[in-house]
């Protein structure tokens, strides 16, 4: 992927794995609610809102939540 376009539900995937925790593929509209909970560097906003936004993700991930692949 070239730096001038943009993550996406069609071009991204994410690969979770760790202790007591089977490999995990996000992809598709299961992965459409992280990307939309991360703020990209030089977007417009205070940095308020990435520490938020950032937060949020994290908040997602730890929750531990079953995601189903399609």
């Amino acid at each position: 992927m070239t730096g001038d376009k943009e993550l996406s539900k069609d071009n991204a995937s994410v690969a979770v794995v760790g202790k007591d925790h089977p490999l995990e593929i996000i992809e598709g509209e299961a992965l459409q609610r992280y990307l939309d909970a991360i703020e990209v560097e030089g977007d417009t906003g205070d940095s308020a809102g990435g520490a938020a936004a950032g937060g949020d993700a994290m908040e997602l991930a730890s929750e531990g939540e079953s995601m189903s692949m399609s």
